[in-house]
């Protein structure tokens, strides 16, 4: 692991944290403190950790606790309200009462405020440079950074209304104290299925990621984020392939008084005198006889529809009914389904390792992740799933493709022949699993997806 880096602007702080340098922190040493008692008053020193957050000049003020571990912190500084906020009162009244150790609260603001500004001319990110920019307008920064206050009596002008481009930025941090797994294996099972040559199924787990809001707000990007964690899973191909490439087509009917009053709600918003009377005008003179039959019709149907009846008033009277005219009608694409059942018998304690550690990863790599403070829940990771050539380790041009995947149902049978039976080994592993895998792809199958794949003697998708 890389040493945390430490910040040229502002001696003594060291980043912590991911390495994203959002997390900065340094230690005061021997910063004097007076508790009040019944007889006086006692005076003492302490050592001081400070944690501050770059990005909005937020920080937390800790005593460290046995063996220099940091603990809880005792207060919180907020820099959109300038207020020190204690949460330990007899400590932060000790260190900070009476205005003490102000210096401590400055020197971490100037810190703070020279980490975010060496940080954001290293990074030339535009969304960093309004991260400071905002940061500078704070009322806990606005004087550090030479920012006038609001005029006498008013209010600083308020920010910009947001739009949807801001949600492209938009980043939901993962549940305190956790961190999400980034490594799976590589994991294979049979354990030598890399190396005897045979075809085999690779699975990729990936982060699922946002996708942006284009820049005109009335779409989104063409693609979506999914970047690659680290390790694959290596399993053999099963006896029964198969996929089924879906659209939706649907009957749909629409008669002359549905069309007819889809044309009286446009002729309604241009000229409301007449629409409903042009309407049956235009009807009766679009055949060439029976005017009273098709009025008497009319009226006939409207009255049904009037009184809100589901019943076919003009077939009952008449034994006609209006035509239809029934289409089979495009309603959209639909997403293909994928499952695979594996039957995982370990030969050995290697390869009992393998296993478990293979259904440890799909279980782990598809459960929900919890978000920071418990407000949101962040979507599992998701899957690319390839069919790939054993020898040359490319992709299997004679079996269709497979878009990234949720891996939407998994369920383990531990005892597939209906016996409770273990081996030796010190875990007590199953003698055999049937790991079941139902997944369904991301977006749709278009046209233009075959336009990319250029051998026209590959299948596809």
């Amino acid at each position: 692991m890389a040493p945390p880096h430490k910040s040229v602007a502002a001696p003594g702080w060291s980043e912590i944290g991911d390495g994203t340098g959002d997390y900065y922190e340094t230690t005061f040493p021997n910063v004097s403190t007076y508790t009040k008692t019944v007889n006086g008053g006692v005076s003492g020193t302490t050592n001081l950790v400070i944690v501050t957050n770059t990005l909005n000049g937020d920080f937390d003020v800790y005593v460290p606790a046995l063996f220099g571990v940091r603990g809880t912190p005792i207060a919180s500084y907020s820099s959109s309200t300038n207020i020190l906020t204690p949460r330990d009162k007899v400590r932060v009244d000790a260190i900070f009462g009476g205005g003490k150790n102000k210096n401590v609260i400055d020197a971490t603001k100037k810190a703070t405020l020279a980490i975010a500004t060496e940080y954001t001319k290293l990074a030339k990110n535009p969304d960093q440079i309004k991260r400071l920019e905002d940061l500078k307008k704070t009322p806990g920064y606005r004087s550090l950074a030479n920012i006038p206050p609001p005029p006498a009596g008013g209010s600083a002008p308020p920010d910009p209304a947001p739009t949807l481009q801001d949600l492209n930025t938009l980043d939901i941090a993962p549940a305190e104290g956790t961190k999400p797994r980034d490594n799976y294996g590589p994991f294979q099972y049979p354990t030598a299925i890399l190396k005897n040559g045979q075809d085999y199924l690779k699975f990729t787990i990936l982060k699922y990621g946002n996708r942006g809001i284009s820049k005109s707000a009335i779409g989104f990007e063409t693609t979506r984020a999914l970047p690659e964690l680290k390790g694959n899973i290596f399993l053999p191909i099963q006896p029964t392939i198969m996929d089924s490439n879906l659209v939706n087509w649907t009957s749909d009917p629409m008669n002359a008084i549905q069309l007819g009053a889809a044309g009286v709600s446009l002729g309604i918003m241009k000229n409301p005198d007449d629409a409903v009377g042009k309407m049956i005008d235009t009807m009766i003179a679009g055949s060439k006889n029976g005017s009273s039959s098709i009025l008497t019709a009319i009226k006939t149907e409207l009255a049904k529809n009037a009184v809100g009846s589901q019943s076919n008033l003009l077939s009952r009277v008449t034994g006609a009914i209006w035509n239809p005219n029934m289409e089979l009608l495009f309603q959209g694409p639909q997403l293909r389904p994928f499952d695979f059942s594996f039957t995982l018998t370990p030969r050995d304690e290697p390869e009992a390792k393998q296993v478990k550690s293979i259904i440890r990863a799909f279980k782990e790599a598809s459960a929900v992740q919890r978000g920071v403070g418990d407000l949101f829940l962040k979507a599992p990771n998701v899957f690319r799933i390839e069919y790939m050539y054993g020898e040359k380790d490319t992709i299997h041009k004679s079996i269709n493709r497979i878009k990234e995947c949720a891996l939407q149902r998994m369920s383990v049978n531990y005892t597939p022949s209906n016996t409770y039976m273990t081996y030796a080994d010190p875990a007590a592993t199953m003698t055999s699993y049937v790991l079941s895998l139902s997944f369904q792809e991301l977006t749709p199958i278009y046209a233009d997806d075959y336009s990319e794949i250029t051998d026209e003697a590959e299948i596809g998708y």
